[in-house]
């Protein structure tokens, strides 16, 4: 992989058109965008009527990440969002309850690194040696249901 300098670096950004702006008028589009979405919402459940759509869904999954923003974080988009757009917060809230009905549930158990490699936890000695008993029995199971088969297969045979 290759480095990247700082320079190319200011230079992707800006190509891609965002690093040309200052932070305010990056703010501003982000306020922009959210009133389209609330003035298209206005006071209707859900963008075409009284179910999700594909719109709904897509749009749940940026507002919600907005919205939901840990409460205890200053994050001024949420707060222009709450006061400005209560549409938005409501439509949040109704796509929750709607299409996640676990959701506080999942955040408490969810993981958010599954990518990660996980440790491996030692079992306890008591249960191994559970298992190591329930093996023989299920191999003298096994030899049993073979006996079967076998005599059955003999008088197939005769």
């Amino acid at each position: 992989m290759t480095e990247v300098t700082l320079t190319e670096g200011v230079s992707k950004v800006k190509a891609q058109g965002m690093g040309v702006h200052k932070p305010e008028e990056i703010e501003g589009k982000g306020h922009r965008d959210i009133q389209v979405l609330s003035d298209l919402l206005a006071d209707k459940e859900f963008f075409f009527g009284t179910e999700p759509a594909l719109l709904d869904v897509v749009a749940f999954s940026v507002l919600s990440q907005f919205v939901c923003f840990d409460p205890e974080v200053e994050f001024p988009l949420r707060t222009w969002i709450e006061q400005n757009t209560p549409n938005v917060i409501s439509f949040v809230d109704r796509m929750k309850e709607k299409c996640f009905p676990d959701w506080e549930d999942m955040l408490k158990n969810l993981d958010l690194n599954s990518h990660l490699p996980k440790e491996k936890k030692e079992e306890p000695a008591e249960e191994k040696t559970d298992e190591k008993k329930e093996a023989p029995e299920k191999t003298e199971e096994v030899k049993e249901e073979a006996k079967v088969n076998g005599e059955k297969e003999e008088k197939k045979a005769e």
